[in-house]
């Protein structure tokens, strides 16, 4: 009942129905909030940008219509002074003592003048009165506009007018000054914009823009140049657009770099522009005083969101949750179960279904139990069975996980590696497996156990490489056969089972046989030397006392001898190998002149076979300190199978290489190849791949035997490539410096 207890699931996980709903319902408000204040923002904002448009072109318009509208005034008024005849009388007689009282006239009148000049036909100045004008203008029609910047900008301007007589002959001029103190207070208040509000005026000088009325040219008094006309134009500014004829309201950067509305307008009578703007900061800070409300105001809706949708959904999911208490009170000895709810939905379906389900649980547990007592009863029973079977079995077996740690082992396991039972449990398989191969340790990385759970194929012993076990009782190394398979889920791996078994007996039956055979070679060489000496007799000064025919027989008895005497040969090389009673006698060689005798040496027997021989030796100096002894028997061997297995017509290529330290010779033909099936047996002894078998009876399976155990001995290596029907690369290694003996 306790365990139950514990391992019953929790009534509120951590992502409950109650809170799903409330994130849901949340979200959706929040959705909802956010899209009408966002819409309702943006759509306000439009507006007041185009309300904004709307009064800027107005206002702009408007002050273009008092502009003209006071010129035009002011060339009429000039056009009437110049008609009067007391003017006309003034210039015939040349007597400016009249003028004086005029101009003081129009002054009470409130005309803004502030001052008169008459000019004579030629153009020459008769008199002033108040401000002079020095100079007559060349004029194309019968009046003329001149306007007046001083330091502080637009000041005035000058209103020129032709005086005609009866006969439309000129009869001098009249140029009247006009203030603009009172006009420029009414063009230049945008007060209705704003603080921020500011009207331009700008022209054209040279090529450049000049702004000479703005809200600086009284501090810095003289005007602003802001670069070319057509630079300004290409950037989109207000004046340039205005200069260019164009008018119309956008969004722009004023001369002082601030972002504003602006609008603008070209001033025909003096060619210049008009702009009235206002800082697009200020003129939205209505709208954006609205936004902020309108966050308040979301946050407000969303905080009542929050709270209405906790309790909604605590009130739709009160049911689920008392269902789900009284679920969870479903065990062992609490199977019983009361409907309750009657909501007429589907809470209500649910309840009737779980008490139904309470009560067939009920039942299945009560039958659930005696079938558990037997289940359990017969994995005993097959548990003990299995034990008994794996402890009975006489060879080793360890079984490890996927990082190779040992999980289990049997009694012949640990008789034989010699370890505590318990305490190798746990324990990495290199820690209790310490293999050695030709009495040399085994690398980890090498380590069979390791490499199948690498490369999730089995790993067995093979008879060029025999494993010895390092048994920690005895500190012995025991001779071992060892096959580890991996244990495979699809390809995933899960571990591994060495198994292993000591093979003691059959390595002392093997030198037995290996001491059998020297023995026998050594007997057997005394008789065939006799036999030897004595066929060379016959073959010698007594050959012409023989008849042709007993000629044949003493030649095949001397090829029969000769081969067995090669045969005894390799015996007792493999013999001495085997039982390591042969030793390197090493010296210093130069290996490019040991490759040219051996050339020259075995040419003749290639030539014999008609079988081209290829050398190819480097110029650099290869030297190397190895026994040339063995090393000339493993050349020999090579070189003899290239050209027995190759067939007439054929080639062979003798390569010597250096690598780093190490100097390769590799000997390849085109011959009849090795078959796939053999090539992993090619260095058994006496074993022969079944295609060179039809091709030459004579051999005797030792040559490559002999020599991975001679290149083992000098410390090199020999390795093979081959494609039946293709031919064979048969290349050793070897280090500069041979190792010790």
């Amino acid at each position: 009942m306790k365990e139950t207890a514990k391992q019953s699931p929790q009534l509120y996980p951590h992502r409950s129905l109650l809170w799903r709903i409330a994130a849901y319902m949340l979200s959706v408000s929040v959705l909802t909030v956010a899209t009408l204040s966002i819409t309702s923002f943006l759509i306000a904002r439009s507006y007041v940008e185009q309300g904004i448009f709307a009064q800027l072109s107005s206002l702009v318009a408007a002050k273009e219509d008092l502009i003209e509208g006071q010129l035009q005034r002011n060339r009429e008024h000039t056009m009437l002074l110049a008609s009067r005849q007391d003017i006309l009388q003034m210039v015939e007689a040349e007597k400016m003592s009249d003028l004086r009282p005029l101009f003081l006239s129009l002054v009470d009148e409130g005309l803004p003048i502030v001052g008169m000049t008459l000019f004579t036909a030629n153009k020459t100045p008769l008199g002033h009165v108040g401000t002079p004008t020095e100079t007559l203008p060349v004029m194309s029609a019968r009046t003329a506009i001149i306007p007046h910047l001083g330091e502080e900008g637009w000041k005035g301007h000058i209103v020129f007018a032709g005086m005609q007589g009866e006969e439309g002959v000129s009869r001098g001029y009249l140029a009247v000054r006009y203030s603009e103190a009172e006009l420029l207070e009414r063009v230049l208040s945008a007060d209705i914009l704003g603080t921020s509000a500011e009207v331009l005026l700008g022209r054209v000088q040279g090529d450049e823009l000049e702004l000479f009325q703005h809200k600086h040219t009284g501090q810095f008094k003289k005007p602003l140049y802001l670069d070319s006309v057509e630079d300004q134009y290409v950037y989109g500014d207000a004046l340039a657009l205005a200069l260019k004829r164009e008018e119309g309201v956008h969004k722009a950067e004023d001369y002082a770099g601030e972002r504003v509305f602006a609008s603008y307008r070209y001033l025909p009578t003096f060619g210049w522009a008009l702009v009235v703007k206002v800082d697009r900061t200020q003129a939205l800070s209505g709208i954006f005083a609205l936004g902020a409300t309108m966050i308040v105001i979301s946050i407000l809706l969303l905080l009542l969101a929050g709270f209405l949708s906790v309790i909604l959904s605590r009130d739709v999911t009160e049911p689920l949750r008392k269902l789900i208490r009284r679920v969870s009170k479903l065990g062992p000895g609490h199977w019983g179960y009361r409907k309750f709810a009657h909501t007429g939905d589907e809470v209500e379906v649910l309840d009737r279904t779980t008490a139904d389900l309470a009560k067939r649980l009920k039942r299945v547990y009560d039958n659930l139990e005696e079938e558990i007592k037997e289940q359990t009863e017969a994995l005993k029973v097959e548990y003990e069975k299995d034990h008994t079977i794996l402890e009975s079995i006489e060879h080793g077996i360890i079984v490890v996980d996927k990082k190779g740690i040992v999980t289990d082992h049997n009694a012949a396991a640990v008789e034989i590696i010699g370890c505590h039972p318990e305490e190798s449990i746990g324990m990495k398989v290199t820690e209790i497996i310490h293999l050695h191969g030709h009495k040399r340790p085994v690398p980890d990385k090498n380590h069979p156990v390791l490499r199948c759970l690498r490369r999730k194929k089995t790993i067995r012993s093979v008879p060029e490489m025999p494993w010895s076990l390092h048994q920690l009782k005895e500190d012995v190394l025991i001779p071992v056969l060892l096959s580890v398979t991996p244990i495979l889920e699809g390809k995933k791996v899960l571990g591994a089972i060495a198994v292993f078994r000591d093979i003691t007996e059959e390595r002392r039956i093997d030198y037995l046989k290996s001491e059998f055979i020297s023995l026998a070679s050594h007997q057997l060489r005394t008789p065939l030397s006799t036999m030897h000496w004595y066929i060379e007799f016959f073959t010698g000064a007594d050959a012409k006392n023989l008849t042709d025919e007993q000629k044949e027989y003493v030649k095949e008895m001397d090829i029969a001898t000769v081969r067995m005497a090669k045969l005894v040969d390799a015996l007792l090389h493999a013999v001495r190998l085997e039982g390591q009673t042969m030793k390197a006698h090493t010296n210093h060689i130069d290996l490019r002149a040991f490759m040219n005798d051996m050339a020259e040496e075995l040419r003749p027997l290639a030539k014999e076979s008609k079988i081209a021989c290829d050398i190819h030796i480097p110029d650099k100096a290869c030297s190397i300190t190895t026994d040339p002894i063995l090393l000339h028997i493993v050349f020999q061997n090579l070189f003899s199978n290239a050209v027995k297995y190759t067939e007439a017509g054929g080639q062979i290529e003798l390569t010597l290489r250096t690598k780093g330290g190490k100097c390769e010779i590799s000997v390849s033909d085109n011959g009849v190849g090795i078959p796939k099936k053999d090539k992993k047996r090619i260095f058994e002894r006496l074993f022969r791949a079944d295609n060179v078998r039809k091709m030459d009876t004579d051999g005797n399976g030792l040559g490559l035997y002999i020599s991975h155990m001679i290149m083992d001995t000098l410390g090199g290596s020999i390795r093979f490539t081959s494609d039946e029907k293709t031919g064979s690369t048969f290349t050793i290694t070897l280090p500069r410096k041979s190792k010790k003996h």
